[in-house]
């Protein structure tokens, strides 16, 4: 008879961690918030609040309309995520191409689904839809500068 102490048994594979489990959507929150901080305070990107303003409230609008027309729950951080994203990566010469492109990324994860999920990084359908419809608005991977490397750095490794 093997000894029981040795074994896993079923019960304690299923019991629930000690530690409490963190979202990983926090930390997403936290490196997109201070590379906004970072592009607009210390590389002087310029950022008007009308683009900040319209993608936040496009994107958090969109999601209300469609929690509510599923009737799933609301979740705002997976919202904010997808239009900080925007808002790094996107620039244009007014607010309604970002609000366009928030309001693409929210809808596609309602939209493009397979076995109830969402499938492409909602903040990528938008942009790059925003980008083949117009010329208005463009991406600007190099705006970043040098330093860039650390805070991707701390992004993947984190």
């Amino acid at each position: 008879m093997p000894d029981s102490s040795l074994t896993l048994s079923e019960s304690s594979l299923t019991k629930k961690s000690i530690l409490p489990q963190f979202d990983p959507r926090y930390y997403q929150l936290t490196i997109q918030i201070s590379l906004l901080f970072w592009a607009v305070f210390y590389l002087e990107l310029s950022l008007p609040l009308s683009h900040v303003t319209a993608a936040i409230i496009t994107g958090v609008l969109t999601q209300f309309g469609f929690t509510r027309y599923h009737n799933f729950p609301t979740n705002l951080l997976s919202t904010v995520n997808s239009t900080l994203s925007i808002l790094i990566l996107l620039h244009s010469s007014t607010w309604v191409w970002v609000a366009l492109a928030s309001f693409i990324a929210i809808s596609s994860k309602f939209l493009i689904r397979y076995k109830n999920k969402h499938i492409f990084n909602p903040s990528n359908i938008g942009i790059v839809a925003v980008l083949l419809f117009t010329s208005s608005a463009w991406a600007a991977p190099g705006q970043w500068g040098q330093l860039c490397g650390f805070y991707y750095l701390l992004q993947v490794w984190g």
